[in-house]
């Protein structure tokens, strides 16, 4: 059994993939699945641990069915009431449990909840209020009136689901107020997380003040962790130059923070000798750095991608402080361990795979490419040279295979590709690194002094000279693409192919790019739908052979018109002008749709739109408006005379956090 160190390695692997095996079965298994697979498998191992091979094989499945066991039963136990439909101008009493930032609105989740309306007790609602002219904290109760509504359904057939990310948020209803806050009883602020909310919201306000609104919208992020400050126009120049990564706090933010803390430390004690010499400055700066890094934790809101971010350099700096390999793959696997043990759901996610797949990726890189390159660099003569080489070569290894490991992934969540991503990343990450968050950190600690303005100011200057990098580098030829997306069996081989490259070392490894290339390909199997027709009815569209988008609202529904367009590879900003879609009646590849009951009579497909039509509707398949807003948007692939009608809700499965699914429970 050769590699036998790495085999551990698959362990978390195989972990993972009995929690993506609970979300991709089409029906809710029975619960005692959760107990019958671990004592099956474990049975197994048993019997064939004198058998390496064998016992191995048993293994991976032991630690599979451990976590499909750990899903299923995480999934129970976050079960919360939901609301069935929208309810308009509810009077909301409650407690605020978290406050978001937005350029110039607050998103709060409230939990405690009070209702005029509601026939049921939901456990936490979110609901964005578009003022920030009183500030709701952490604990206070506040009430307002709302417009609440179910978590929404996916925007298209196995679309993006937020209604499964709020089942285990434990999300009963999202909203948007309809007045303004009112403070019914300051919270007490009796816990250490509580005081930290606080001061993340008074930093958060403070740079507002005293940063333009551009580059505010950038360096509160940085420090705080509130990404929703940042314009449209923002968000769209960094995801374009390849840089969005650094609107949220993650891995790059950490590692900036606790290697800044490190280095300084240690430097700082290197000057005095007599200190340095009976003391391992080493160990001292790896505890400082994982303190430090602790409360950037706290302030930067404790978002999920955070603590990933956070838990992954306190195992590094752990091992320094036990003398072992700091930067090691292993390392890496046990923290993606132990944050799918607490928080399996996550690795849905597109932040759990970016920040996973791109440490391990750079990890294998370097332990490929570290013998060359230092071969290379030990060829300078001078020190100078040396150093240059060194910094130039990290910086390019670093960018050039975190891009490339990161790709695929973005491409199968958002449908975009920054063509310039490399050299946007380039261009601005030694600013990040060396200038910006350093600024950034002392004017935070500083702000007590009242003496942060200069560096914050500083922080802005060169924000703005990002800035202006990102657009230019968004402005270059091509600079985004719109792809559709592979096929989730296509998305699979791409993972398992790149972790096959990673995870081992020998020359077998590059069997891993066969299934990256098949998953690839996949691309080109994507059939998009011919017609769609939103939840409700009130946003109809016809792709054409050309791929062009006709609606019938091109105004109203931007994000469900966006969504659409993406999936099927093209680009909203830059998409042709069509006309309007004003007819009740279409006739699509042959097959005649209806969109009203006058129009029904030889229609092959009917979507009734009206609360209360006035006459029945003849045609062979009749959507009626219930079914449009119980089951979401719904889509019809057309090919050779026939069709397929497919639509959100029955794309959910009969899981959980599909409500047609718990209707049928009652």
């Amino acid at each position: 059994m050769e590699e036998h160190d790495r085999w551990l390695l698959w362990l978390p692997v195989a972990f993972g993939a009995g929690i993506v095996l609970y979300f991709l079965l089409p029906t809710e298994p029975s619960f005692y699945w959760s107990f019958i697979l671990p004592t099956l498998t474990g049975i197994l191992l048993f019997f064939s641990k004198k058998k390496l091979p064998l016992f191995y094989l048993a293994l991976f499945l032991f630690f599979t069915a451990l976590g499909f066991a750990r899903i299923q039963v995480r999934a129970h136990l976050v079960q919360a009431p939901v609301l069935d439909k929208i309810y308009y101008n509810v009077t909301i009493e409650g407690r605020v449990e978290k406050n978001e930032f937005f350029s110039s609105a607050q998103r709060l989740t409230l939990t405690d909840l009070k209702t005029n309306k509601l026939p049921i007790k939901l456990q936490k609602v979110r609901i964005r209020v578009n003022s920030l002219k009183t500030i709701a904290h952490q604990n206070d109760i506040i009430r307002l009136r709302a417009t609440l509504r179910p978590p929404a359904l996916p925007a298209y057939p196995n679309g993006y689901a937020f209604i499964r990310r709020a089942w285990f948020m434990e999300l009963g209803a999202t909203g948007y107020s309809l007045s303004g806050i009112e403070i019914l009883k300051e919270g007490k602020l009796t816990y250490l997380h509580q005081i930290l909310d606080k001061i993340r919201t008074q930093i958060t306000l403070h740079l507002m003040k005293i940063l333009p609104s551009e580059q505010a919208s950038v360096a509160i992020p940085l420090v705080v962790g509130e990404q929703g400050v940042a314009s449209q126009n923002t968000y769209d120049t960094y995801r374009d130059a390849g840089i969005v990564h650094v609107l949220s706090v993650s891995g790059f933010h950490m590692t900036l923070i606790a290697g800044l803390i490190f280095a300084f430390v240690r430097f700082s004690l290197a000057l005095f000798p007599a200190l340095a010499l009976r003391i391992n400055t080493k160990k001292v700066s790896a505890v400082l750095a994982l303190i430090i890094t602790f409360f950037y934790l706290l302030i930067s809101g404790q978002a999920v991608p955070a603590e990933r971010s956070f838990l992954m350099i306190a195992v590094i700096l752990l091992a320094v402080l036990f003398d072992r390999q700091a930067l090691s793959m292993r390392n890496v696997c046990g923290a993606g361990f132990i944050i799918l043990l607490f928080i399996p759901e996550s690795i849905m996610t597109a932040s759990f795979q970016l920040s996973f797949g791109a440490v391990i990726a750079l990890i294998a890189g370097y332990e490929t490419f570290r013998t060359p390159i230092s071969r290379f660099i030990q060829k300078k003569r001078s020190k100078l040279s040396r150093f240059l080489w060194t910094a130039f070569l990290g910086f390019l290894l670093t960018n050039v295979v975190a891009h490339i490991a990161t790709a695929p992934i973005g491409i199968y969540h958002f449908h975009r590709y920054a063509n310039y991503g490399i050299l946007g990343n380039f261009l601005t990450s030694s600013l990040f690194a060396f200038i910006i968050m350093p600024l950034l950190l002392i004017g935070t600690i500083l702000i007590p002094f009242k003496i942060d303005t200069f560096f914050f100011q500083s922080a802005g200057f060169f924000l703005e000279l990002v800035g202006k990098i990102a657009e230019h580098v968004a402005s270059l030829p091509k600079a985004s693409v719109v792809l559709p997306s592979f096929t989730d069996w296509g998305y699979g081989l791409v993972l398992l192919g790149g972790l096959w490259i990673c995870l081992w070392k020998k020359k077998w490894r590059l069997l891993g790019t066969i299934p990256i290339c098949i998953g690839l390909s996949t691309v080109f199997f994507i059939n998009s739908p011919d017609v769609y027709i939103a939840q409700g009815g009130k946003l109809f569209a016809i792709r054409n052979e050309q791929n062009t988008f006709h609606f019938s609202e091109k105004r109203k529904e931007r994000y469900v018109r966006s969504q659409w367009m993406e999936a099927a590879g093209v680009d909203p900003k830059t998409a042709p002008k069509t006309k309007r879609l004003i007819e009740q009646k279409y006739t699509v590849k042959g097959l005649s749709i209806a969109l009203d009951t006058s129009e029904c009579p030889n229609a092959d497909i009917a979507f009734i739109r009206d609360k209360y039509p006035q006459e029945p509707c003849l045609s062979s398949q009749v959507i009626d408006r219930n079914t449009l807003w119980q089951k979401g948007t719904h889509v019809i692939y057309i090919q050779n005379g026939k069709y397929r009608l497919e639509n959100a809700a029955d794309s959910l499965g009969n899981r959980l956090w599909n409500p047609l699914y718990q209707r049928s429970l009652k």
